[in-house]
């Protein structure tokens, strides 16, 4: 004999705690993502009033004003740099950043330039800092 039962289960998860801890985890996140870890190379950077802030993973080469170039923390010369990048695997189509200082002579940012468009790497920005 078969008796019918009068409770029945319904389970419905409680959805608030669950919006809590997502939020909690967007909010991390969004403030952990905005912090951006550059290289420890001090550059007096130019300064500019119409820079636009903008976040990317890309290649940061540094050239000082006596001319010395860095990839990264390593300094190497001109003529290495393209096959470096080469080597390394980084693809042309990758975004590199050249942070110059303000004094740096205007003929080597060129020559830099020019020696990774002729290898295929068209997508280089030049860096500045932002003023007020």
């Amino acid at each position: 004999m078969k008796f019918a039962r009068k409770l029945t289960t319904t389970a419905t998860p409680d959805l608030i705690p669950m919006i809590d801890v997502v939020f909690q985890l967007v909010v991390f996140f969004l403030m952990s993502s905005t912090f951006v870890v550059s290289p420890g190379i001090a550059l007096q950077l130019p300064g500019s009033s119409t820079t636009e802030p903008v976040v990317t993973d890309s290649i940061s080469l540094y050239l000082y004003e006596d001319g010395r170039l860095f990839l990264g923390e390593t300094e190497i010369t001109l003529t290495q740099l393209p096959q470096i990048l080469l080597d390394s695997g980084v693809p042309t189509t990758a975004p590199i950043s050249l942070l110059a200082e303000g004094n740096a002579p205007y003929q080597r940012i060129i020559d830099i330039l020019d020696s990774l468009r002729s290898q295929g790497f068209l997508q280089v920005a030049l860096r500045a800092e932002v003023r007020d």
